[in-house]
Protein backbone atom coordinates (compact mmCIF):
# COMPACT_ATOMS: atom_id res chain seq x y z
CA UNK A 1 0.00 0.00 0.00
CA UNK A 2 1.48 2.98 -0.92
CA UNK A 3 1.55 6.22 0.99
CA UNK A 4 -0.62 8.24 -1.13
CA UNK A 5 -3.36 5.11 -0.92
CA UNK A 6 -3.15 5.42 2.93
CA UNK A 7 -3.56 8.92 2.98
CA UNK A 8 -6.62 8.31 0.88
CA UNK A 9 -8.07 5.31 2.57
CA UNK A 10 -7.41 7.30 5.95
CA UNK A 11 -9.53 10.37 4.70
CA UNK A 12 -12.70 8.48 3.27
CA UNK A 13 -12.51 5.57 6.09
CA UNK A 14 -15.56 7.14 7.87
CA UNK A 15 -17.93 7.46 5.08
CA UNK A 16 -16.90 3.84 4.04
CA UNK A 17 -17.91 2.55 7.30
CA UNK A 18 -21.13 4.47 7.24
CA UNK A 19 -21.54 2.96 3.67
CA UNK A 20 -20.59 -0.54 4.95
CA UNK A 21 -23.33 -0.56 7.88
CA UNK A 22 -25.60 1.03 5.46
CA UNK A 23 -25.56 -1.34 2.88
CA UNK A 24 -24.72 -4.48 3.95
CA UNK A 25 -25.17 -6.50 0.66
CA UNK A 26 -22.22 -3.55 -0.58
CA UNK A 27 -19.90 -5.71 -3.12
CA UNK A 28 -17.20 -3.52 -2.13
CA UNK A 29 -13.93 -5.54 -1.00
CA UNK A 30 -13.48 -5.14 2.93
CA UNK A 31 -10.55 -3.65 4.41
CA UNK A 32 -9.91 -5.17 8.04
CA UNK A 33 -6.93 -2.69 8.40
CA UNK A 34 -3.70 -1.26 7.61
CA UNK A 35 -0.54 -1.76 9.39
CA UNK A 36 3.09 0.08 8.97
CA UNK A 37 6.17 -1.90 9.54
CA UNK A 38 8.93 0.39 10.68
CA UNK A 39 12.85 -1.22 10.07
CA UNK A 40 16.06 0.53 11.02
CA UNK A 41 17.68 1.76 7.71
CA UNK A 42 14.86 1.01 5.71
CA UNK A 43 11.21 3.38 4.33
CA UNK A 44 7.61 2.18 6.62
CA UNK A 45 6.02 0.07 4.65
CA UNK A 46 2.35 -0.25 4.42
CA UNK A 47 0.25 -3.42 4.38
CA UNK A 48 -3.55 -3.83 3.90
CA UNK A 49 -4.98 -6.43 5.22
CA UNK A 50 -8.43 -7.40 3.24
CA UNK A 51 -11.43 -9.78 2.46
CA UNK A 52 -11.11 -12.52 0.30
CA UNK A 53 -13.75 -12.19 -2.14
CA UNK A 54 -13.08 -15.04 -4.33
CA UNK A 55 -13.46 -17.72 -2.06
CA UNK A 56 -13.94 -21.59 -4.10
CA UNK A 57 -15.94 -23.85 -2.99
CA UNK A 58 -13.21 -26.21 -4.52
CA UNK A 59 -10.31 -24.42 -6.33
CA UNK A 60 -10.19 -26.96 -9.40
CA UNK A 61 -13.63 -26.20 -9.99
CA UNK A 62 -12.15 -22.12 -11.35
CA UNK A 63 -12.65 -21.89 -14.32
CA UNK A 64 -12.04 -18.20 -15.02
CA UNK A 65 -11.29 -15.00 -13.09
CA UNK A 66 -11.86 -11.74 -14.70
CA UNK A 67 -10.67 -7.71 -13.69
CA UNK A 68 -12.92 -5.47 -15.83
CA UNK A 69 -12.78 -1.74 -15.66
CA UNK A 70 -15.44 -1.42 -19.15
CA UNK A 71 -12.16 -0.16 -21.17
CA UNK A 72 -11.17 -1.63 -24.51
CA UNK A 73 -7.39 -0.19 -24.63
CA UNK A 74 -4.79 -2.05 -22.91
CA UNK A 75 -7.37 -4.65 -21.55
CA UNK A 76 -6.23 -8.31 -22.75
CA UNK A 77 -3.96 -10.33 -21.85
CA UNK A 78 -2.14 -12.14 -24.50
CA UNK A 79 0.42 -15.64 -24.33
CA UNK A 80 -1.05 -18.75 -22.72
CA UNK A 81 -3.47 -18.40 -20.12
CA UNK A 82 -4.74 -21.00 -17.23
CA UNK A 83 -8.33 -20.53 -15.02
CA UNK A 84 -6.20 -18.75 -12.40
CA UNK A 85 -4.72 -16.36 -14.40
CA UNK A 86 -6.36 -12.99 -14.12
CA UNK A 87 -8.11 -11.94 -17.19
CA UNK A 88 -9.72 -8.70 -18.52
CA UNK A 89 -12.27 -6.65 -20.44
CA UNK A 90 -11.32 -8.17 -23.90
CA UNK A 91 -10.49 -11.38 -23.12
CA UNK A 92 -14.04 -11.23 -21.30
CA UNK A 93 -16.15 -10.43 -24.89
CA UNK A 94 -14.20 -13.36 -26.20
CA UNK A 95 -15.38 -15.88 -23.66
CA UNK A 96 -18.48 -14.35 -23.51
CA UNK A 97 -18.52 -14.93 -27.08
CA UNK A 98 -17.48 -18.62 -27.71
CA UNK A 99 -19.79 -19.36 -24.83
CA UNK A 100 -23.20 -17.37 -24.53
CA UNK A 101 -24.41 -18.97 -21.44
CA UNK A 102 -20.99 -17.61 -19.70
CA UNK A 103 -22.84 -15.14 -17.67
CA UNK A 104 -26.20 -16.69 -17.43
CA UNK A 105 -28.15 -15.74 -14.02
CA UNK A 106 -31.56 -16.00 -12.46
CA UNK A 107 -33.70 -12.68 -12.55
CA UNK A 108 -33.61 -12.38 -8.77
CA UNK A 109 -29.88 -12.83 -9.17
CA UNK A 110 -29.57 -9.84 -12.02
CA UNK A 111 -31.50 -7.90 -9.45
CA UNK A 112 -29.62 -8.36 -6.20
CA UNK A 113 -26.45 -8.01 -8.00
CA UNK A 114 -27.33 -4.51 -10.03
CA UNK A 115 -28.87 -2.66 -7.14
CA UNK A 116 -25.39 -3.42 -4.99
CA UNK A 117 -23.32 -2.35 -7.60
CA UNK A 118 -25.52 0.79 -8.40
CA UNK A 119 -24.95 1.67 -4.81
CA UNK A 120 -21.51 0.88 -4.78
CA UNK A 121 -20.84 2.86 -7.17
CA UNK A 122 -22.51 6.15 -6.54
CA UNK A 123 -20.95 6.14 -2.90
CA UNK A 124 -17.55 5.76 -4.69
CA UNK A 125 -18.53 8.38 -7.35
CA UNK A 126 -19.45 10.94 -4.17
CA UNK A 127 -15.85 9.90 -2.84
CA UNK A 128 -13.97 11.09 -5.96
CA UNK A 129 -13.24 7.78 -6.61
CA UNK A 130 -12.52 6.04 -10.27
CA UNK A 131 -10.60 3.16 -12.20
CA UNK A 132 -12.12 0.38 -9.95
CA UNK A 133 -12.53 -3.10 -11.10
CA UNK A 134 -15.12 -5.04 -10.61
CA UNK A 135 -13.94 -8.73 -10.09
CA UNK A 136 -15.19 -11.53 -11.79
CA UNK A 137 -14.70 -15.41 -10.35
CA UNK A 138 -16.47 -18.13 -12.37
CA UNK A 139 -16.16 -21.89 -10.54
CA UNK A 140 -18.14 -24.84 -11.95
CA UNK A 141 -19.73 -26.87 -9.32
CA UNK A 142 -19.89 -30.66 -9.80
CA UNK A 143 -23.48 -32.63 -10.87
CA UNK A 144 -25.63 -32.95 -8.35
CA UNK A 145 -24.02 -29.06 -6.38
CA UNK A 146 -26.64 -27.44 -8.40
CA UNK A 147 -28.62 -25.01 -7.02
CA UNK A 148 -30.41 -21.84 -7.83
CA UNK A 149 -29.97 -20.03 -4.40
CA UNK A 150 -28.59 -16.96 -4.30
CA UNK A 151 -25.73 -18.25 -2.25
CA UNK A 152 -24.28 -21.28 -0.91
CA UNK A 153 -21.98 -22.65 1.46
CA UNK A 154 -18.36 -21.69 0.70
CA UNK A 155 -15.36 -22.37 3.08
CA UNK A 156 -15.56 -24.02 6.48
CA UNK A 157 -19.14 -24.54 7.68
CA UNK A 158 -20.71 -23.49 10.65
CA UNK A 159 -20.31 -26.88 13.26
CA UNK A 160 -20.67 -27.38 16.95
CA UNK A 161 -19.10 -29.83 19.08
CA UNK A 162 -21.05 -31.54 22.02
CA UNK A 163 -18.73 -31.97 24.80
CA UNK A 164 -20.35 -33.47 27.98
CA UNK A 165 -19.49 -32.70 31.43
CA UNK A 166 -16.96 -34.25 33.58
CA UNK A 167 -15.78 -34.23 37.46
CA UNK A 168 -12.52 -33.82 39.10
CA UNK A 169 -11.59 -36.73 41.57
CA UNK A 170 -8.70 -36.76 43.93
CA UNK A 171 -7.93 -40.57 42.82
CA UNK A 172 -4.23 -41.35 42.46
CA UNK A 173 -3.51 -42.97 39.45
CA UNK A 174 -0.40 -43.99 37.81
CA UNK A 175 0.18 -41.98 34.72
CA UNK A 176 3.03 -40.32 32.48
CA UNK A 177 3.42 -36.71 32.82
CA UNK A 178 1.97 -36.49 28.80
CA UNK A 179 -1.00 -38.14 29.57
CA UNK A 180 -1.51 -36.23 33.21
CA UNK A 181 -1.49 -33.13 30.59
CA UNK A 182 -3.70 -34.55 28.45
CA UNK A 183 -6.47 -34.85 31.10
CA UNK A 184 -5.89 -31.56 32.07
CA UNK A 185 -6.52 -30.19 28.73
CA UNK A 186 -9.64 -33.01 28.63
CA UNK A 187 -11.07 -31.84 31.79
CA UNK A 188 -10.93 -28.05 31.10
CA UNK A 189 -12.80 -28.65 27.32
CA UNK A 190 -15.22 -30.90 29.66
CA UNK A 191 -16.68 -27.90 31.04
CA UNK A 192 -18.30 -26.60 27.76
CA UNK A 193 -21.72 -28.25 26.85
CA UNK A 194 -21.46 -27.32 23.07
CA UNK A 195 -19.17 -24.59 21.40
CA UNK A 196 -20.43 -23.13 18.27
CA UNK A 197 -17.68 -21.97 15.80
CA UNK A 198 -18.63 -19.69 13.04
CA UNK A 199 -16.58 -19.01 9.84
CA UNK A 200 -16.68 -14.83 9.71
CA UNK A 201 -14.76 -15.47 5.96
CA UNK A 202 -17.74 -17.58 5.13
CA UNK A 203 -20.14 -15.17 6.01
CA UNK A 204 -19.03 -12.10 4.20
CA UNK A 205 -17.90 -14.18 0.48
CA UNK A 206 -21.88 -15.22 0.83
CA UNK A 207 -22.50 -11.84 -0.05
CA UNK A 208 -20.52 -11.17 -3.02
CA UNK A 209 -21.55 -14.66 -4.45
CA UNK A 210 -24.39 -15.76 -6.98
CA UNK A 211 -25.56 -19.13 -8.01
CA UNK A 212 -27.10 -20.40 -11.21
CA UNK A 213 -27.18 -24.24 -12.17
CA UNK A 214 -23.95 -25.80 -12.16
CA UNK A 215 -22.14 -21.84 -12.06
CA UNK A 216 -21.13 -20.07 -9.20
CA UNK A 217 -20.08 -16.05 -9.64
CA UNK A 218 -17.97 -14.59 -7.07
CA UNK A 219 -18.38 -10.72 -7.77
CA UNK A 220 -16.43 -7.93 -5.80
CA UNK A 221 -15.36 -4.20 -6.82
CA UNK A 222 -11.60 -4.03 -5.85
CA UNK A 223 -8.63 -1.52 -6.13
CA UNK A 224 -11.37 1.40 -5.03
CA UNK A 225 -8.42 3.62 -3.47
CA UNK A 226 -7.96 5.70 -6.70
CA UNK A 227 -8.70 9.23 -6.98
CA UNK A 228 -8.93 11.80 -10.04
CA UNK A 229 -4.89 13.05 -9.63
CA UNK A 230 -2.67 14.46 -11.32
CA UNK A 231 -1.08 10.69 -11.91
CA UNK A 232 -4.60 10.03 -13.84
CA UNK A 233 -4.91 12.86 -15.53
CA UNK A 234 -1.21 12.82 -17.23
CA UNK A 235 -2.05 9.28 -17.89
CA UNK A 236 -5.23 10.34 -19.99
CA UNK A 237 -3.29 13.00 -21.97
CA UNK A 238 -0.28 10.40 -22.97
CA UNK A 239 -2.53 7.99 -24.04
CA UNK A 240 -5.28 10.35 -26.34
CA UNK A 241 -2.92 12.95 -27.30
CA UNK A 242 0.22 10.78 -27.65
CA UNK A 243 -0.77 7.56 -28.44
CA UNK A 244 -3.47 8.82 -30.08
CA UNK A 245 -6.38 6.09 -28.29
CA UNK A 246 -9.97 6.23 -28.00
CA UNK A 247 -10.56 8.53 -25.25
CA UNK A 248 -14.13 6.47 -24.94
CA UNK A 249 -12.38 3.51 -24.44
CA UNK A 250 -10.30 4.74 -21.68
CA UNK A 251 -10.34 4.09 -18.34
CA UNK A 252 -8.63 7.06 -16.93
CA UNK A 253 -11.26 9.03 -16.41
CA UNK A 254 -12.99 11.43 -14.28
CA UNK A 255 -15.13 9.86 -11.27
CA UNK A 256 -18.89 10.82 -12.80
CA UNK A 257 -17.83 9.58 -16.46
CA UNK A 258 -16.42 6.57 -15.03
CA UNK A 259 -19.80 5.55 -12.80
CA UNK A 260 -21.51 5.02 -15.68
Amino acid sequence: MTKPELKLFLKILPALAEHHTNTPQSLLAKIFGVFTVKMRQAAPVHLMLMENVLRLKNKDNLKYIFDLKGSLVDRKVKGVTEASTTLKDVNFLMAAKTNKHLTVMSQVNKLVLRDAIRKDVAFLQGQGLMDYSLLLGIETMLRGEATDQIVHQIGAPRFSISLSKSSTSNQKTEQSSDNEAVNAKTGLLAQVEELEVTDVGELMSRMHCFVKGRRVYHVAIIDYLQEWNIDKKLERFTKTVLLNKDAGLLSAIEPQTYAY
